[in-house]
């Protein structure tokens, strides 16, 4: 195929039609990546230069559309755009025909329709490249012709080489030297240099030996000087020899040249010594380019081991969190006073507040990372004082994951389908803002209490006879991030044996457990088991088609865990995670 291997950003809500068109996509030889929303679409794009994006007009409720998230994708990236929609009302079609797009597919129309569009609109993409690069070609060369001493922002001077004798100059010339262009006719290019004789000495070299002069002093009309640079060309026009001498200002240029000396000069000492954890880093990569003295004391990481690798691998920030402060930063320009959890070269926790941004070193966009020890005595009263904003922030986003749950449940649904399993997803969020809002930590809840609330909500909302709950959890204290996911795995489990498990038992019963494995350090074991029927044979070799266990699969791969089904003495769902348990809560 002419294009395989050509990389497609497929941006569509429904995460299993999308599924499908992405296997039929790689099955044809394409690099495909899926997303769900407009935002995630323009995060993606400006991380990643893919070939093509497939982009659906109806991306949910209260979010942003298709055309609006193609407009802000091409503001950061020329790529070519093929819309995918099941409407085909005129109003949608014009709304696409207002962006620069190469194409509109009717989803019911097929994959053999979607595969010709995909081609055609690569082909119309490079015809679209190259018509635009012979114009860029050939308004560059008009220019090149055009009124040269008319654009050009150097003060250019035409001087015949025998008389030394200027002929004619350009207006910037004439603004550089305070003076009109008529002015400069019939004078001697030497008189308008503050060095008149070394001027004649380069006018007087043989042809092949004039070159450009570094810095030389020039005096205006008004008897004041500057610093230029000057570069000289000779040509001949009917046997005459001609001087084409293009003179730039640069006394500001020195003059920033030698502020910027002085600001790099306080820059390096002010970072290198300074009193905050200071690094530098790759916005795309990650890896550090510099650390300072103050973050070597602190963390415990020499600098020939922390430069050319990143903060996760050296073990300084978990996965989550330097992905989350990347985010804000490529999307806000700078993060400030976010409380992080980091981890010394000894193992030992370091609590720190956070300040990052885009700063620019040689052209390049880098991380300027800023960070406060508060790992003592004052942390607790730090952490109070932004816990309003980050709970706020917590809150948006998990809003917004629960809203996306609802958009992929909404297609099943039906007249008179039962939503409770989604209303116990949303508790189970809030109820973890509720705990995080008051504790003390900002970071961790108490998982044992957590489970056993949500699961008591969930199955209190079924209709029938009263389930037992055996609560066999560790009282210990989880990461809210992972708390969160293992409560709504229990949460669908559970829901999912009411529903289907407990036909013709009397007294059902539910019992879950977690432990961290003593063999194992930083691994947990979750069983949820019951006293009911099996589940369907075959369930944990294949992938589930039911949309709670779909999720339970997504929620395992977030938590970067596996699960398995034992189906004797007792059915039993089995997942086994990376995480560490903590006493506290604070993890001081």
């Amino acid at each position: 195929m002419e294009h395989s291997g050509s990389s497609i950003l497929l941006v569509d809500d429904e995460a299993i039609i999308a599924q499908a068109k992405a296997q039929f996509l790689e099955r044809h030889g394409f690099s495909v990546s899926v997303v769900h929303d407009g935002k995630a679409a323009i995060d993606a794009v400006v991380v990643e230069p893919f070939d093509l994006v497939l982009m659906d007009i109806d991306l949910g409720s209260g979010q942003m559309d298709g055309t609006d998230s193609a407009r802000a994708i091409l503001e950061r990236r020329d790529v070519p755009i093929l819309f995918i929609s099941n409407h085909i009302e005129q109003s949608i079609v014009e709304r696409t025909e207002q962006i620069v797009s190469y194409g509109y597919v009717v989803k019911s129309t097929g994959n053999a329709v979607l595969l010709n569009s995909i081609n055609t609109a690569f082909h119309l993409f490079r015809v679209q490249q190259e018509i635009r690069e012979h114009a860029e070609s050939l308004a560059t060369s008009e220019a090149k012709y055009r009124s040269i001493f008319e654009v050009d922002s150097d003060a250019l001077f035409v001087s015949d080489v025998q008389t030394e004798k200027i002929l004619e100059a350009n207006p910037a010339a004439a603004e550089l030297y305070r003076c009109t262009r008529e002015f400069f006719v019939g004078m001697d290019v030497a008189d308008l240099s503050g060095e008149p004789e070394a001027t004649r000495s380069v006018l007087r070299s043989p042809d092949d030996q004039v070159g450009d002069v570094p810095e030389r002093m020039c005096l205006t009309t008004e008897g004041t000087t500057f610093i230029a640079t000057i570069r000289n060309r000779r040509f001949k026009v009917d046997g005459r020899s001609l001087n084409v001498a293009a003179v730039r200002n640069i006394t500001d240029r020195k003059r920033a040249r030698q502020a910027l000396l002085l600001s790099e000069a306080f820059f390096s000492a002010t970072f290198h010594r300074g009193p905050l954890l200071m690094t530098i880093s790759e916005i795309k990569g990650g890896t550090f380019r510099e650390v300072n003295e103050r973050f070597v004391a602190v963390t415990g990481y020499r600098a020939e081991e922390t430069i050319g690798k990143t903060s996760v691998e050296i073990g300084l920030i978990a996965p989550e969190d330097r992905d989350y402060v990347k985010r804000e930063v490529v999307e806000k320009g700078r993060v400030e006073g976010i409380e992080l959890e980091l981890t010394r070269a000894n193992g030992k926790p370091l609590f720190c507040l956070y300040h990052g941004e885009l700063i620019k070193v040689n052209g390049q966009r880098k991380l300027l990372s800023l960070a406060i020890d508060i790992t003592g005595e004052n942390r607790a009263l730090k952490a109070q004082s932004l816990l309003a904003r980050e709970l706020n922030h917590r809150v948006k986003n998990n809003i917004l994951t629960v809203a996306s749950m609802v958009r992929l449940k909404s297609k099943e649904l039906g007249p008179g389908v039962d939503l409770s399993d989604i209303l116990n997803q949303i508790n189970a969020f809030v109820r973890v803002h509720e705990m995080l809002q008051s504790s003390e930590s900002l970071s961790n809840v108490a998982i044992r209490k957590f489970i056993g609330e949500v699961l008591g909500v969930a199955l209190s909302s079924r209709s029938g006879r009263p389930v037992t709950i055996v609560n066999n959890v560790a009282d210990r204290y989880m990461r809210w991030r992972s708390a969160l996911n293992v409560a709504l795995v229990v949460n669908e489990i559970a829901t999912n044996v009411v529903k289907h498990g407990f036909a013709g038992v009397a007294a059902p019963r539910i019992t879950v457990e977690l432990t961290e494995d003593p063999e194992e350090s930083g691994m947990c074991t979750l069983s949820v088991c019951y006293n009911g029927s099996d589940p369907p044979a075959g369930l944990e070799e294949g992938a589930p088609s039911s949309y709670g266990l779909q999720l339970v699969n997504a929620l395992v791969r977030q938590l970067r865990g596996a699960w398995d089904i034992e189906r004797s003495p007792e059915p039993r769902f089995i997942l086994r995670f990376p995480e560490t348990l903590r006493e506290n809560a604070e993890n001081t």
